[in-house]
């Protein structure tokens, strides 16, 4: 089994150091990038990529997109949905459910697209050789490490802000601005946890916008992974008609997430909840894409928080033996 190296907070301290790297880095791209424009689309991604994935499908629906949906590679191939164009969103391109998923898309006959930290993976490997049938974009700076913890945050990070490049032109600068993003989000998270108080037992209860819907999917991966009970997630219409049951029985509390100009619904209940059952309220000061971003550092962020009130570090876990043999086992068939 794996020694993890690192830890969660060392992850965190290292994503704020960074920051400006990961967002300053060009992208690459390698093919011609596929279509999206009034396609139906599949955003396909695993573990912490799953996030990522949910922030793409959110950019390209809102970028002109007929249809998207986020789903693991395993889904994919047992829907049996063929997609216009799918997008691989895989940080290493080492797993073999990624490497299975883009073999049965091409023979499917989809248009795909990579987008990934490692241009000289096996997935990119395998990609290659079909030449001009499929496109990768990766970043130009490495932001991958073999001393990464087991759910990294910066190569989470690094692989989100390049979602921005699925409808920009190849190889080219970064917009400026937001170098200062994480930084920000830190200071808000320090501001917004200052009062709160944490329960021993309790579940939580992801209440999330449009925007946000990525950085939902990051906190029920971490939180899942480091050993404690997902995290509901919900929008505010399906909390506001019963999933606000198990906070109204006293069995989950709420973290409100949203970017500021879908928040109105967000808003509307906690005008009416009581203010005991908020852990916390995360509206970020940016719509679009930049407010999904913003949400994906405070989500992270608060996983921090609440992993270290149960005395987890989700970046070391203790796996069992039997663990570790399902992984392997686990294969698509």
């Amino acid at each position: 089994m794996r020694d993890w190296e690192r830890h969660y907070d060392c992850e965190l301290a290292d994503a704020a150091a960074r920051w400006r790297e990961v967002w300053n880095a060009r992208a690459v791209r390698w093919g011609t990038p596929c279509a999206y424009d009034g396609r139906a689309c599949a955003l396909i991604g695993s573990g912490c990529s799953l996030a990522v994935a949910k922030l793409a499908e959110t950019f390209v629906v809102a970028s002109g997109a007929r249809f998207g949906m986020t789903t693991t590679p395993f889904d994919c191939i047992a829907s049996g949905a063929t997609p216009d164009t799918a997008y691989i969103v895989s940080a290493k391109g080492d797993h073999a459910d990624s490497w299975e998923c883009f073999e049965w898309l091409i023979r499917k006959g989809v248009e795909v697209n990579i987008l990934t930290l490692c241009p000289k993976s096996e997935l990119a490997i395998r990609a290659q050789r079909l030449g001009g049938r499929v496109s990768i974009t990766y970043p130009e700076v490495q932001f991958t490490s073999p001393h990464d913890g087991f759910i990294p945050v910066v190569p989470s990070l690094a692989l989100a802000t390049q979602v921005r490049a699925l409808h920009s032109s190849a190889n080219q600068d970064p917009p400026q601005g937001h170098e200062d993003l994480f930084a920000q989000a830190k200071r808000d998270d320090e501001r917004d946890f200052s009062t709160v108080q944490l329960r021993r037992g309790e579940h939580l209860t992801v209440v999330c916008t449009k925007w946000a819907q990525a950085a939902a999917l990051d906190i029920q991966t971490r939180i899942t992974e480091s050993g404690l009970i997902p995290p509901l997630i919900c929008d505010p219409w399906n909390f506001a008609h019963g999933r606000y049951m198990p906070v109204a029985a006293g069995r989950s509390r709420l973290i409100a997430l949203g970017t500021q100009r879908d928040s109105v619904g967000l808003r509307e209940i906690l005008d009416v909840i009581p203010l005991s059952a908020v852990i916390t309220t995360i509206i970020a000061p940016d719509d679009g894409f930049i407010g999904g971003l913003y949400c994906l550092i405070r989500a992270m962020l608060v996983v921090g928080r609440i992993t270290s009130f149960y005395g987890i570090d989700p970046a070391t876990p203790s796996m069992p033996e039997w663990g570790t043999a399902l992984y392997k086992r686990a294969r698509i068939r």
